[in-house]
């Protein structure tokens, strides 16, 4: 045997092995549905990791504080034409957005079962990643 020789590995064996029984694994019927069920369940347990560091109450991040003030006063009533608490004294002129919209009646239909809207407003992110990770693979 020259050095050359022992050099090499022979895995060809071992790739047939595996391309066999990935051949068989991938032939169930629900495969791609406990693919993509497992990849949202990982991504969900991920991004909840740090809830009970929250402790209900923290929001991640700058945007989601004006957010969650602006589903409250849509909450309220609706939302002003003029917020004061941006650009103070001046203001900035609300332009149409959607999203605190979703927000506000996202936290009502979750305060039927009791959540809180700040709760409500922490969750959201990681419900609205795992629904869209579902389009994202009919997509794909």
């Amino acid at each position: 045997m020259t050095e050359k020789d022992s050099e090499y590995v022979d895995l060809s064996e071992f790739f047939d092995n595996f391309n066999k029984k990935w051949i068989k694994i991938k032939s169930f019927k629900y495969f791609n549905e406990i693919i993509l069920a497992s990849i949202i369940w990982l991504a969900f347990f991920l991004r909840t990791r740090n809830l009970s560091k929250l402790g209900g109450k923290y929001l991640v991040g700058l945007d989601p504080y004006l957010y969650l003030r602006q589903a409250r006063e849509i909450l309220g009533g609706n939302l002003p034409v003029v917020d004061y608490m941006r650009n103070p004294p001046i203001g900035v002129v609300n332009s149409f957005d959607l999203f605190p919209y979703i927000l506000a009646y996202w936290a009502k239909f979750l305060s039927l079962f009791g959540v809180s809207q700040e709760l409500a407003h922490i969750i959201y992110p990681p419900v609205a990643m795992g629904i869209s990770l579902v389009f994202f693979y009919l997509f794909v």
